[in-house]
Formats: structure tokens, C-alpha cells, sequence
């Protein structure tokens, strides 16, 4: 594995950054994470702790339940770990939803100690039904 590097920029530090969905919202609910990218591209929510961002990929869990999960969502991370990120958001419908976030947090830290686990994406938007996470 090869953890991710942040670059200098101009006013600051390019994190590499990946966000981690949640299978059934995007599948079942339809989320097309367009608060995710609003928030990203607004730097707000989650995503003003960088100075600037470079998203290298989105990926899901495995869905629930979860035998075998934690297997499948380290194949998929390893992927992004070889390309360079430093952070991976969950977002926040995995923040919202997953009984598993702690324990998948815990393991990828452990497995994957480059990576950092940042627990959200974009701001709460108060009313918003399930499609909208």
C-alpha cells in the first residue's frame, strides 16, 4: 500500500480524498450524492477542514447485513489507498444510517493507517427526506 501524500498548493494543502457511501441509499433510495458534491464544491460541511480537495473516487459498502463486508469494503479501499488518498469521508447517510460505521472506522485505521477517516460529508440540511442524504 502507498498512503496518500498531500500536496502544496497555492494558499494551502490538496487533500486526495475519497467518500464512502452507503449501498442501499445510493442503490435502493437513489442518492445521486449531490449534497456530498454541493458541499465539497462550497468547501462546507465536512470538507472545510481541507484547504482544497481532490476527489479520487466514490465507492459503497456492501450493504447490510454484513458477513463478509469489512472484506469487500477493504478490496474496494485498497484500490484508493494504491491511487494516493490520504482521507476518506463517510457520508453522511453512512453517518446517518450504518450500525457499522464505528467498527468500519476502527478496521480501516487499523488496516490502512495512511488514510484518514474523516466521519461525514456535507452539513445536515434539517428537513431533508432519505432520497436527499
Amino acid at each position: 500500500m502507498v498512503a496518500g501524500k498531500n500536496q502544496k498548493i497555492k494558499g494551502g494543502i490538496m487533500a486526495k480524498i475519497a467518500i464512502l457511501q452507503c449501498k442501499n441509499t445510493k442503490e435502493d433510495l437513489g442518492c445521486s450524492s449531490q449534497l456530498c458534491f454541493k458541499d465539497m464544491n462550497e468547501h462546507s460541511g465536512e470538507f472545510k477542514r481541507h484547504d482544497s480537495v481532490e476527489l479520487t473516487g466514490i465507492i459503497t459498502c456492501s450493504g447490510c447485513p454484513t458477513i463478509i463486508g469489512p472484506n469487500k469494503l477493504f478490496r474496494r479501499i485498497e484500490g484508493l489507498a494504491n491511487s494516493g488518498i490520504d482521507t476518506l469521508h463517510f457520508s453522511s447517510c453512512v453517518m446517518a444510517l450504518c450500525p457499522y460505521k464505528n467498527k468500519y472506522a476502527k478496521m480501516i485505521n487499523e488496516k490502512f493507517p495512511g488514510i484518514n477517516v474523516i466521519m461525514g460529508t456535507h452539513h445536515d440540511p434539517g428537513n431533508a427526506t432519505p432520497e436527499e442524504f
